[in-house]
């Protein structure tokens, strides 16, 4: 499939959507596309735009969340 979304309107999509709470739940703004992107998809598009900070966020994020799920985590 050809996209019609450049690599600046991802980004900045993921950008906006990262902008109040950070999530593990960002699709595609591709239209009829909808499909959630991976956590490699998230760092490689973060990264290649130089945004390291965004990405370490996520990144923590992402550890808390899953750490949070489990049993013998307080």
């Amino acid at each position: 499939m050809n996209r019609s979304i450049c690599d600046e309107c991802i980004y900045q999509h993921i950008q906006q959507a990262f902008h109040n709470i950070l999530t593990d739940d960002v699709h595609c703004p591709e239209l009829d596309c909808g499909i959630k992107y991976e956590y490699d998809t998230v760092k490689t598009i973060l990264h290649s735009n130089d945004n390291i900070k965004l990405f370490n966020r996520y990144d923590q994020f992402l550890v808390r969340l899953h750490l949070e799920k489990l049993d013998e985590f307080i």
